[in-house]
């Protein structure tokens, strides 16, 4: 219960941060996401 008040808390006081954190890590995931496509398809047109 405490860390959901204090990103409530978070989100309250500093949202253009916490939007930019969390842009960040979707565009992390994002990029490690079409990092494993690009890999499995080399793998595949391997043979």
């Amino acid at each position: 219960m405490g860390s959901a008040r204090e990103l409530a808390a978070i989100v309250l006081f500093t949202p253009r941060t916490i939007r930019f954190a969390g842009a960040t890590v979707t565009a992390v995931a994002a990029a490690d996401w079409l990092q494993l496509a690009y890999a499995k398809l080399q793998q595949s047109a391997e043979g």
